[in-house]
């Protein structure tokens, strides 16, 4: 266990570029596994998280284009994965459902025991502790969030400044 802050600081940060690049490497695992994209992936993970949406609001989520979208919904509807409705408020365009029936069954395919594991693991923490790593989670995601958004705007902002041709 490191001794100090400044141990604690540099293990924390080695620990968090390991947990990045293991991320990429669980998610790109579970992709090839259920011969899917990890874009596939991504968007069942966002529908899972928001609930039924536009496909533009979608392809915000995803930032892709309509026209990709078009083409990464299809695939999952032929898959079972997806549904395509038409919005009520608006015939014209189409609402993204997961379908949970494929999800429920295939769920264990797609993820393996990683629910478990990850029981298991929270098991091991009083509520406060958990309150602490939900905190953090929460801050990281923020942080990343935002630098996204900072990232984009700098490319945004470059690609304007060069010369048409």
């Amino acid at each position: 266990m490191p001794a100090d802050r400044d141990d604690l600081l540099r293990a924390l940060e080695a620990e968090g570029r390991r947990s990045t690049t293991d991320g990429v490497h669980f998610m790109q695992a579970i992709a090839e596994r259920s011969g899917m994209s990890l874009t596939d992936l991504q968007c069942l993970n966002i529908l899972a998280g928001t609930g039924p949406i536009t496909a533009g609001q979608l392809a915000q989520e995803m930032r892709l284009t309509t026209g990709a979208i078009t083409g990464l919904v299809n695939r999952l509807e032929r898959a079972g994965y997806v549904r395509r409705d038409k919005d009520p408020a608006d015939g014209r365009r189409a609402v993204i459902s997961l379908v949970t029936e494929a999800m429920e069954r295939d769920g264990a395919n797609l993820l393996g025991p990683r629910d478990q594991i990850m029981e298991t693991l929270f098991d091991g923490y009083d509520e406060r502790e958990l309150a602490v790593i939900l905190d953090f989670l929460r801050r990281t995601n923020a942080m990343r969030e935002a630098e996204t958004a900072r990232i984009r705007a700098e490319i945004s902002a470059k690609m304007s400044e060069q010369p048409t041709h």
